[in-house]
């Protein structure tokens, strides 16, 4: 059944009908909606798809479990702290479905937004949840990339976007890798949730519960 939902042709095919759908949702409806309320779903759909994703990362990072499903998603997880390179050599269809195949199926299937504004947001949010870890390889490839990687057109767009805080900055994503219990920064899109989710997991209780 794994093969079904994880890393296959299958797998792949399902999860861009649900992504197409979303966009054909959005497309055919014809209620007029202003500029200010674009900005505001295309920003509330980035922060919710970073949010998510560092919940996802801090969930396989600390997973203990025993489903094999959710093992084999973890192991990649707890295996890139170990050799952070990894991440580089791995094919783009097996890092889309690492942070995107369940949070995908709830937002594309369940969840059926009536507002264009909400169907934008979703929209966002669903497309940002399945480049989660190609945004999280990027960062690697742009730490570990010579310096005509750097200077290569595709080097260049990257640092644009990273250094205005549009995807995830390598140098705040080093700083999840350099903490002793890999405890904080682990939003995977532009960090925009990090505050956030660092603060929540200060707390002692919360703290003491993920990690030790």
């Amino acid at each position: 059944m794994d093969k079904y939902i994880y890393d296959s042709n299958e797998a792949f095919f399902l999860t861009n009908a649900l992504l197409t759908s979303n966009i054909l949702s959005y497309l055919s409806d014809n209620e007029e909606i202003s500029m200010l309320d674009k900005i505001e779903s295309t920003l509330i759909g980035l922060y919710l798809a970073d949010f998510v994703t560092g919940l996802i990362h801090l969930f396989f990072d600390n997973y203990r479990g025993k489903n094999k499903f959710l093992q084999k998603i973890a192991n990649d997880f707890k295996g890139h702290h170990e050799n952070p390179k990894k991440i580089l050599g791995k094919t783009i269809k097996e890092l889309l479905f690492e942070t995107s195949i369940t949070p995908l199926a709830l937002a594309c299937v369940i969840i059926r937004p009536k507002s264009k504004k909400h169907k934008l947001t979703q929209l966002v949010f669903s497309y940002g949840l399945y480049f989660g870890q190609l945004i999280h390889k990027a960062a690697h490839y742009i730490n570990h990339a010579t310096k005509e990687e750097k200077e290569s057109t595709i080097g260049q767009i990257l640092q644009i976007l990273q250094k205005n805080n549009i995807i995830l900055k390598p140098e705040d994503h080093k700083k999840h890798h350099a903490a002793k219990y890999n405890d904080i920064n682990f939003a995977l899109i532009n960090g925009w949730s990090n505050p956030v989710i660092n603060e929540i997991l200060k707390i002692p209780l919360i703290h003491d519960f993920i990690f030790n």
